[in-house]
């Protein structure tokens, strides 16, 4: 396993173009996005995951936090009268683009919210 920490830079103009290729964010503009990948990349390097996956974790990672400001909201469903309005709670578990990045984080074994394993040889 490599480490990441010698790493520079994503090619953010391939993601970007990836990410808006997504239903969720075509009409998202690319410079928002473009911001999103910079500061998933800044999260995403602190894991220490290797090279190799570092593009794919910066993507979800960056898909998980426009999804989360593009929906953010305190209720799932609000209703006033014969008025109702539904948004979907990403904070309940339901957030695909965060799920796998959970899961690749548990495939190198540091994902932190279920601790950190490592042996002493």
């Amino acid at each position: 396993m490599s480490d990441s920490t010698g790493v520079t830079s994503v090619d953010n103009t391939t993601l970007v173009e990836v990410i808006q290729k997504l239903s969720a964010f075509k009409n998202v503009d690319p410079d928002v996005i473009d911001s999103f990948i910079n500061d998933a990349t800044a999260a995403v390097k602190s894991y220490g995951l290797p090279d190799a996956v570092l593009s794919t974790a910066v993507r979800l990672y960056a898909c998980h936090t426009l999804l989360i400001q593009a929906t953010n909201s305190e209720f799932q469903t609000e209703t006033m009268g014969s008025l109702s309005h539904t948004r979907f709670d990403w904070s309940k578990g339901n957030d695909p683009y965060w799920l796998e990045f959970q899961r690749l984080l548990d495939q190198y074994g540091l994902n932190r919210s279920r601790g950190r394993a490592w042996t002493v040889d």
